[in-house]
């Protein structure tokens, strides 16, 4: 009998990074959410824990320090997605300068 690990990787869920290289993601492990802790030294990445909830990460990171990383690039595509879906307003001209009375 051996053991079967399924890990799913999604984009959009978080991903936080304290000093030291540490590493946290949110992941699904088989068919459960799980914070996996890791560390970057010289460019590779050593697993340090699977963690179920916040006190286990406690354990190894110092909660104070967690930033979120935040992928600006997604950010900017759904901004400029919105943008081309939103109805055109007849008073506004790109290049002009369009005067309207304010009531």
């Amino acid at each position: 009998m051996g053991l079967y690990v399924r890990i799913v990787y999604a984009p959009g869920l978080p991903i936080w990074r304290p000093a030291a290289g540490h590493e946290i993601e949110l992941i699904i492990l088989n068919g459960r959410p799980c914070l996996r802790v890791s560390q970057w030294i010289a460019g590779r990445r050593y697993l340090i824990a699977y963690a179920w909830n916040v006190r286990q990460v406690a354990q190894h990171v110092d909660l104070a320090d967690l930033v979120e990383v935040v992928d600006l690039t997604e950010a900017k595509k759904r901004r400029d997605r919105q943008r081309a879906d939103a109805p055109r307003r007849p008073d506004l001209v790109v290049g002009e300068r369009v005067a309207r009375k304010i009531r």
